[in-house]
């Protein structure tokens, strides 16, 4: 193995070294091959010993074992295609560097195929999708924990509030994709197979209890005047949102003329 630097001309015809090391090595076919590493030398010399363990790996007939194919899961999809295209991994390998959308795609047909509803599916599918669009990743090799967690953390936190069960639910389908793709033998292991979800009980969102609601009746009509809603008003206002399941945004937007008290049967209609 050789570890370097290339060496080119810039527009002044000055020679410069490229930014990149490079690697140079014997394939199983005995074929000197040049593959660029990083910036880094000792990154490039690491790459470079995993290289020659591939070769030797693929010279014995082999399939790479799980650290060494957790490594080439890590690979820029571009990398894999050129060590593919010297024979060094097979097609089921380079596989693994198609896109996200198309695994998700399979995914989805897969729940399908199991007598999943339709809607289920699709359920399972945008959860996923929405989890990998709020990290970016579009490569297997892009999804991280860490990123995982983060994301749905913020989820919670920002204006629009994920509850702590509907993160729990993101969550759940997310590490169903990831399994399903490791059933499939794409890829050696999920990367947040480990992941667990947050306590739903400790979230101020959560459902009531009818104890719970009928107590928050009993205080809120004595209560003073909030938001230029006085007692009443706003025990009104709690249980029209209990019995209907109207959300904030909907109670906002409702107006006398939105209540139709002439029909058989009062309605609101949002």
């Amino acid at each position: 193995m050789r570890v370097f630097k290339q060496n080119y001309k810039d527009r002044k015809g000055k020679t410069r070294d490229s930014a990149k090391w490079y690697v140079e090595i014997k394939d199983h076919n005995e074929t000197v091959r040049r593959i660029h590493g990083f910036t880094d030398k000792k990154a490039t010399q690491e790459f470079g010993r995993r290289l020659e363990k591939l070769v030797a790996v693929r010279t014995l007939g082999d399939t790479p074992g799980p650290d060494l194919s957790r490594w080439l899961e890590t690979l820029p999809s571009d990398t894999r295609k050129r060590l593919a295209k010297y024979g060094l991994l097979d097609a089921r390998t380079v596989a693994n560097s198609k896109p996200l959308s198309k695994h998700l795609a399979d995914f989805r047909a897969s729940l399908l195929h199991k007598n999943r509803t339709v809607d289920h599916a699709d359920v399972q599918k945008a959860r996923a999708r929405n989890i990998l669009d709020g990290c970016k990743s579009s490569q297997f090799s892009d999804i991280s924990a860490a990123r995982v967690e983060r994301f749905l953390s913020d989820e919670r936190d920002n204006g629009n509030g994920m509850s702590a069960q509907t993160s729990n639910y993101y969550l759940q389908a997310f590490k169903q994709f990831c399994n399903w793709i490791v059933k499939e033998r794409r890829v050696s292991e999920s990367p947040v197979a480990h992941l667990t979800g947050v306590n739903a009980k400790l979230d101020r969102r959560r459902n009531l209890t009818a104890e719970e609601l009928a107590t928050l009746l009993e205080t809120t009509v004595a209560a003073a005047t909030h938001h230029r809603l006085d007692g009443l008003a706003r025990t009104m206002l709690y249980r029209t949102a209990m019995e209907m399941g109207l959300r904030r945004n909907e109670l906002r937007s409702l107006t006398p003329s939105c209540i139709d008290f002439d029909a058989e049967m009062p309605v609101i209609v949002v």
